[in-house]
């Protein structure tokens, strides 16, 4: 098969479709579905097993009839098409086609679908600091859908709807309890340098617990030499904090200059454990990859 060019392009089920053909599904129908948005580094895939990982359990948790060992062959194939060294790469998951409404059949094989942008702009190593303004709309309470990246993003999209200027600033996520979740690309972690502790805030409720986020938790803080604290955070605390960084799995670690919340701004002028935690993550980029 002739290799895809560097444009963006779709697979379904191991071939090559229009973005048309897509339209009886249900996870197009009802975001009855899952989805991994991953870095393709160097035509590698660093945090592959972490994403597979969270995939599989994600569809566990939600019933859907997924065939890991079947995605992992489409994936094979489909990465071999690939014209680009870099890109970021799109896995969806859905439960399929069949069902009566939003009652779903529950023995129905999952529809595996891949894209593919190709894109230089992964795991950032800029010394420039990310600020961040708090949303006007909280993300509402969904413990049974909490920590999993879910097809239906429309808390996400109203939230973006409500601000004047929304791609100005990365928009910081609140809970109905005034607690920081998340922001809306990535998850979030303060710094006590004192005690060289990482807070994240607790995501049993809402949130999605990403890659990069579990590759912190379990690696990277350690070689660091800090441990992390998974708890409430609220709002009002943040001036208690040395410092703070965004995460995610195509940007990597980012830190944050200042957060806007109504009429304050909270500034962290120590920026240096969050370049330390970004100096290391391409560190280990440049080890492993």
């Amino acid at each position: 098969m002739q290799a895809m060019n560097n444009t963006q392009f779709f697979w379904f089920n191991g071939e090559c479709v229009k973005p048309a053909d897509l339209a009886s599904d249900r996870g197009l129908s009802f975001g009855d579905g899952v989805f991994e948005t991953i870095a393709y580094f160097q035509s590698s895939i660093p945090f592959l097993a972490l994403h597979l990982e969270r995939l599989n359990s994600s569809c566990a948790r939600l019933k859907i009839n997924l065939n890991l060992d079947n995605l992992r062959q489409q994936l094979q194939t489909f990465l071999a098409e690939v014209d680009a060294s870099y890109g970021r790469l799109k896995i969806i998951v859905s439960r399929g086609k069949k069902g009566v409404g939003c009652y779903p059949d529950l023995q129905d094989e999952a529809n595996i679908y891949f894209a593919f942008t190709p894109t230089k702009e992964l795991f950032s190593n800029r010394a420039r600091q990310l600020d961040l303004r708090v949303a006007r709309t909280p993300l509402y309470d969904m413990p049974v859908l909490a920590g999993l990246k879910h097809l239906n993003r429309l808390n996400y999209i109203a939230a973006a709807l409500e601000e004047t200027s929304p791609f100005e600033e990365e928009l910081l996520f609140l809970d109905v309890r005034q607690n920081v979740i998340e922001t809306m690309h990535g998850n979030v972690f303060f710094i006590r340098a004192a005690n060289r502790q990482l807070y994240t805030p607790c995501l049993k409720q809402v949130g999605v617990v990403g890659v990069l986020r579990t590759f912190i938790q379990n690696t990277l803080a350690e070689q660091c030499q800090f441990k992390v604290v998974e708890q409430d955070v609220s709002v009002a605390a943040l001036d208690d904090f040395d410092g703070a960084f965004m995460c995610n799995a195509i940007k990597g670690i980012v830190p944050i200059g200042k957060i806007k919340h109504q009429s304050s701004t909270i500034q962290f002028d120590d920026e240096q454990y969050g370049m330390m935690f970004q100096n290391k993550l391409q560190q280990y980029l440049a080890e492993t990859v």
